[in-house]
């Protein structure tokens, strides 16, 4: 188990790097607004539904920390979530 101490902040910004197509994503903690995949990935292809695996492909609606997901996108994005700062779970 990888931990780092992020200099006592409870909040951080974070950049991510997708590739055109399907992806696997994450998300590091909590989003300050709510979890739903359109809130985290609203570059997304919106005709495209995300998806966790567990014993089969399933549909999510929100995403959990530490789980992992398969997301499409229509084009490499360069993301950086606007909002004040994730917050560490």
């Amino acid at each position: 188990i990888y931990t780092d101490n992020l200099g006592g902040a409870s909040t951080f910004q974070l950049t991510v790097n997708v590739a055109n197509g399907w992806n696997m994503v994450s998300i590091p903690g909590l989003h300050p607004t709510d979890q739903n995949v359109n809130t985290w990935w609203a570059f997304r292809d919106p005709g495209a539904n995300v998806f966790r695996y567990a014993g089969g492909y399933q549909s999510v609606t929100d995403a959990i920390p530490g789980t992992g997901y398969w997301m499409n996108t229509q084009e490499p994005e360069h993301i950086t979530p606007e909002t004040n700062g994730l917050q560490v779970e």
